[in-house]
């Protein structure tokens, strides 16, 4: 099965599956206005003509035992259970809010829907409860896969400790790994004003070697109306193709190149190929992230590096042979990836210990 029907196929099965649950255990939902309305999904343009002229409380208003569902005669949800399920504090919230205006739906549909899933989520759990599937052998592996990736997470925060020392030793690296030509040579600051023809793009250069200035006026006037004019800011040789940096490399500042270029438009959002002309604005050497800047991004580098050793010292004391092969024999990168897989709780290799 093809992925989009099978993903087409899943939804219309869960929706089913869902609803019948709703008529299973006799589920009543109701709207933040207390009133009842219709769960199914076939059913969510009669609740939209029902709520056009209803009057929705004030969400600050709304009590957290309000109750948004009834599951026969004996359990309710309430807005609290809502809260646990979303980690929010009030209804009028950023998380909602933010959907609201992304799904362009009023922040009271996104509610409902919330509402949905939560009683969802307490169906399906009343179910597994029934059928006895937390007791499955299924259930039994993945809760043991969970507490062990726990057990490594709490044992790692415990042994790894890092200092700002190791961290900068972990960026001091990453800089002498650059290659010189990327760290020794220029970025050059380039706009580039296209035309649809050749001869407009060349004379718009003679006008502009002319009277430099013009160059300037021109391009924010266009780039202030989005008039196929792009500031591409600093760019290095690795940013752009080689026969570009050749003829910015070659280009004075404050002047365009002597010929205009061809280009597709579709990346700048233009149709079909364009005629560029190329203005170099400023070059300065190529500024490096700095050990500030970063420090945080290396200081986690430093810690999977640190944990990578601890482990790898474990299992040369503790372990005699991976899959039928010396562990202390390994290649190193082999090795390395082993102890990442185990780090993150993905490893299925088979482990021999020698105890």
């Amino acid at each position: 099965m093809v992925p989009q029907m099978k993903q087409a196929a899943y939804k219309e099965f869960s929706s089913k599956y869902v609803n019948s649950l709703v008529e299973k255990y006799k589920v009543e939902i109701y709207d933040l206005s207390e009133n009842k309305i219709d769960f199914t999904v076939k059913d969510k343009e009669k609740n939209k003509d029902k709520k056009k002229n209803k009057q929705v409380p004030m969400l600050s208003k709304i009590k957290e035992t309000q109750v948004i569902a009834k599951i026969g005669d004996k359990q309710t949800i309430t807005i609290a259970d809502l809260y646990k399920m979303f980690n929010i504090k009030s209804l009028d919230n950023e998380i909602f809010g933010a959907l609201a205006v992304q799904l362009k739906i009023d922040i009271e549909e996104v509610i409902q829907n919330a509402i949905r899933l939560c009683v969802q989520d307490k169906l399906l759990s009343l179910e597994m409860e029934k059928e006895n599937y937390m007791e499955s052998d299924k259930m039994k592996k993945l809760c043991d896969e969970v507490e062990k990736q726990h057990l490594r997470n709490a044992y790692f925060a415990r042994t790894v400790k890092i200092t700002e020392k190791d961290a900068r030793k972990e960026y001091d690296k990453y800089i002498k790994m650059i290659k010189p030509e990327e760290k020794d040579d220029n970025e050059i600051s380039v706009k580039l004003m296209f035309y649809k023809t050749k001869s407009e793009a060349e004379a718009a250069i003679k006008e502009y070697k002319s009277n430099p200035k013009k160059f300037g006026t021109d391009f924010k006037t266009r780039n202030e109306s989005k008039d196929r004019a792009i500031d591409l800011n600093y760019v290095k040789r690795q940013d752009v193709p080689g026969p570009f940096w050749d003829v910015i490399k070659k280009c004075s500042t404050g002047t365009c190149a002597a010929q205009p270029i061809q280009i597709d438009g579709a990346p700048y959002g233009f149709e079909g190929n364009n005629f560029a002309i190329i203005h170099v604005g400023d070059r300065r050497p190529i500024q490096l992230p700095t050990f500030k800047e970063t420090s945080q991004m290396f200081r986690k580098v430093a810690e999977k590096m640190q944990a990578i050793a601890i482990c790898d010292e474990l299992l040369l004391n503790n372990i005699e042979s991976i899959d039928g092969k010396q562990y202390k024999s390994l290649p190193e990168e082999m090795r390395h990836k082993l102890l990442i897989a185990i780090i993150q709780g993905d490893n299925k290799t088979e482990q021999n210990s020698n105890e």
